[in-house]
């Protein structure tokens, strides 16, 4: 479906996908990947594509730390 939007609205140039930590998210950043390396217009050999959401990253953090604290 993220190919065909993509396709669909013309976007053929891709830098970073940024995600939270889902281990589906993986996959489908690995399928993007293959799908995109032979696009003209890839960017960096799509080295950097996968991006983590740091904001989701503290907020787990943050929730880990809260719960030790309230035991």
């Amino acid at each position: 479906m993220i190919e065909s939007c993509l396709l669909k609205w013309k976007i053929d140039n891709i830098l970073t996908v940024t995600v939270h930590n889902a281990s589906l998210n993986n996959l489908t950043i690995k399928y993007l990947k293959k799908v995109t390396s032979g696009w003209v217009t890839n960017i960096l050999s799509n080295d950097f594509m996968h991006v983590r959401c740091c904001a989701h990253i503290i907020n787990l953090i943050v929730c880990a730390g809260l719960k030790d604290i309230n035991d």
